[in-house]
This record gives C-alpha cells, sequence and structure tokens, in this order.
C-alpha cells in the first residue's frame, strides 16, 4: 500500500473529526441561551462564497489526476474554511445555527477530496 496515502488519510481524518471540537465549543459557549436567527447581508454573502469551494475543489479534482502531500494539506485547510467560518459567523450572532447551516458546505467538500490511491500521488 502507499505510504502516502497511508499519510494523506491520517491527516484527512484529522481534519474532518476536528470539526466537532468546533460545535462542542459553540454548545459550551451558548447552551440554550441563543439570539433567534437572523439572516442578514454579511451571513448571506459568506454563504454565497463559500458555496463556491466545493465546486473549485470538483473542478480541480477532475483536472489535477495526481497531487502531492503538501497540496493534499492545502486542499484541506481551503475545505476547511466554511467550518472556521461558520464558528466565527456563530459567535459573531450567538447562535449556533449559523455553524450548521454552513457545515454542509465543509462535508461536501471533503466528500470531494477523498484520499484515493489514483488522487495521492507516490513520493520518490
Amino acid at each position: 500500500m502507499n505510504p502516502e496515502l497511508i499519510i494523506s488519510r491520517k491527516i484527512y481524518f484529522s481534519f474532518l473529526f476536528s470539526s466537532f471540537i468546533f460545535l462542542a465549543l459553540l454548545i459550551m459557549f451558548f447552551g440554550k441561551n441563543i439570539s433567534p436567527l437572523k439572516f442578514d447581508t454579511l451571513f448571506i454573502v459568506v454563504s454565497i462564497a463559500v458555496s463556491f469551494i466545493p465546486a473549485g475543489l470538483f473542478l480541480f479534482r477532475w483536472y489535477k489526476k495526481k497531487v502531492s502531500k503538501g497540496t493534499f494539506i492545502k486542499l484541506c485547510v481551503l475545505a476547511y474554511i466554511p467550518v472556521i467560518l461558520g464558528f466565527l459567523l456563530s459567535i459573531l450572532y450567538k447562535n449556533y445555527l449559523y455553524f450548521v447551516l454552513l457545515f454542509p458546505v465543509f462535508f461536501l467538500s471533503y466528500l470531494i477530496i477523498v484520499p484515493t490511491n489514483n488522487f495521492i500521488s507516490k513520493g520518490e
């Protein structure tokens, strides 16, 4: 088995499962004391901008057949942006539903960049 693939899968799952830490922090911060949900222009602009990330990752995956470990880490960080922005918006508006609304975008991004043997190049 490709050792680069094993390392890439470790990186992938560490990023994926660390997203639940943000949800746990939000629940600890707010609990049941949340503000009413309001959709203002900041949330709409951020959610529209973040929704282009899965499309970009899909096109990158389609055109670039093999990536190195460094490029894969950059893809993981890029796919992690919806979680970070959802966390910051939830803190800003004191309602963790903003995080929950942006989480499917994060999850879709991570489904697109699943490390497979054909996607991760073997190190020399």
